[in-house]
């Protein structure tokens, strides 16, 4: 979960800063240069239903060094999977939650991981809305990316770890 409150609103698109910050730290442990075994950034896609929490996500990425992980909306998504999806959903609550609450959106949102999902969220949406107690108690609230990298680079996932493939016999 990440602490953050969304900002703008109204006509305009919302983004959340600290959202944006923990999504960038985490694609670092997960595909940076410092990462013993490290995911190929081509495998990863970044999904936020909101434009403005796009273009700052391509930003943080950029500044962290991994400019060719993708980041697109949720809506753009729609019929298209990734082997690792890092999903923004940059609602806090605090001024309602939004796409949170439509069901469809959100079930693209949670569909389009082939191997791993990770949320970013606000604490409250796993306490306040119905889908976030289904992803708290599936959930590891402290992801073990030394593992995950590990289990993504053992050959047995989808693709390989030197770049996307796509598997003709699925």
């Amino acid at each position: 979960p990440v602490r953050g409150e969304e900002t703008g609103g109204g006509d305009a698109s919302i983004a959340n800063l600290p959202e944006q910050s923990a999504l960038a730290a985490a694609a670092l442990q997960l595909c940076g240069p410092g990462a013993t075994t490290a995911v190929h950034p081509t495998r990863v896609v970044v999904i936020t239903p909101y434009a403005a929490q796009a273009v700052g996500l391509r930003t943080a990425l950029r500044t962290a060094g991994l400019p060719d992980i993708r980041v697109t909306t949720v809506d753009a998504m729609q019929g298209s999977e990734a082997d690792v999806i890092l999903l923004s959903t940059v609602r806090s609550g605090s001024r309602g939650w939004g796409f949170l609450h439509d069901k469809r959106r959100l079930n693209v949102a949670l569909s389009r991981a082939r191997e791993l999902l990770v949320v970013f969220t606000h604490p409250r949406s796993l306490t306040e809305l119905s889908v976030g107690g289904l992803i708290a108690a599936r959930a590891d609230q402290r992801p073990d990316w030394t593992a995950l990298r590990r289990s993504l680079c053992s050959g047995t996932g989808h693709g390989t770890m030197e770049g996307h493939h796509d598997d003709d016999s699925s």
